[in-house]
């Protein structure tokens, strides 16, 4: 068998590749520059730049029934826990005016004030290590016109009481 030209080396008749040509010098024209100045909005219409899903939810938070609604889900949230939980959400303050109005309104967050947190632990501390002693007061009517007044200590280590 006599090879018509040069092999790529495959059997296959696969044509071999040709070897990358230099390329041309072609003369590159730049263009002139020109700078372009942006003008930067301070605060943006809040309904023209609003994407479509989030002018929605802004939009089903105007009723006061979803805002309802979205209290008692979140187990009678606070108008602060609101806040941090939508401040990605840029409602405007109307929207948390009108939640911080049901909040004020709703019976159950009424009644039931947050407590104020208490002391970790109360009592004096001892020299020793691993000595800790409470000392408390009270009071106890006897009769009308007398009280009993008494002092408790109460060693924490050993729970040894006193009175």
């Amino acid at each position: 068998m006599v090879a018509s030209g040069p092999s790529s080396g495959s059997k296959d008749g696969v044509p071999r590749r040709r070897d990358p040509q230099p390329e041309e010098e072609t003369e590159v024209k730049q263009e002139p520059k020109v700078e372009v100045q942006v003008e930067e909005k301070k605060e943006p219409s809040p309904k023209g730049t609003l994407l479509l899903a989030l002018q929605r939810t802004h939009d089903k938070l105007q009723s006061p029934t979803e805002l309802l609604k979205l209290h008692l889900k979140h187990y009678h949230m606070s108008t602060e826990q609101f806040k941090r939980r939508t401040s990605a959400l840029k409602l405007p303050k109307e929207i948390y005016d009108k939640y911080d109005q049901i909040t004020k309104s709703c019976v159950t967050c009424s009644k039931a004030k947050i407590a104020l947190s208490r002391a970790k632990v109360s009592g004096i501390r001892s020299e020793a290590f691993g000595e800790l002693t409470f000392i408390d007061h009270g009071e106890v009517p006897i009769n009308p016109q007398s009280k009993l007044q008494f002092l408790l200590l109460y060693e924490g280590a050993t729970s040894l009481a006193t009175a």
